[in-house]
């Protein structure tokens, strides 16, 4: 009797959990044209990417790539990330107090290099109050520590020595 509902079980809650998978599947966002052909441009497969106001990420998890552009009218600039010498992200905010307010004037994401102790670490700014609108500082903080994450997690732990 127990196979019986076992079988049951499995062929009323078998749909139902490929449907989910079907639908989880399908609703992955798909780049815009754009980031595919700047990807393209520096050899990158997008695994995924932010397309935020004047600017967008793209992270290459394959290639261990982390791309950066911002662009304004017709000019685009761009940084490409080798994350395999990279040694750890952060997530960097700048905060100014006025008259016992707290602001946030600045947010971006901080890398540090793997080989080269006395480089500079490189900096992606994400969030600038001056450019961007003051209620948006609370998103773009959520996005920063969601991209440390992302980046962390596809960031090769094994330090060699030269």
């Amino acid at each position: 009797m127990k196979t019986i509902e076992i079988l049951v079980a499995l062929a009323i809650l078998l749909p139902i959990v490929l449907f989910y998978i079907k639908k989880k599947l399908s609703s992955r966002r798909t780049p815009p044209d754009y980031l595919k052909k700047i990807s393209q441009e520096n050899e990158l497969d997008i695994t995924d990417f932010e397309d935020l106001p004047g600017k967008f990420l793209v992270m290459d998890t394959l290639h261990k790539k982390l791309l950066f552009s911002r662009y304004a009218s017709s000019k685009v600039q761009s940084l490409v990330i080798d994350l395999s010498r990279i040694l750890s992200c952060r997530m960097e905010k700048e905060v100014i107090i006025t008259s016992g307010h707290a602001h946030i004037e600045k947010i971006g994401l901080v890398f540090k290099h793997k080989f080269h102790k006395g480089e500079e670490d490189i900096h992606i700014p994400l969030y600038d109050s001056h450019k961007d609108g003051m209620d948006e500082a609370f998103h773009y903080y959520e996005i920063a520590k969601g991209w440390v994450k992302r980046v962390e997690q596809g960031l090769d732990r094994q330090v060699q020595v030269n």
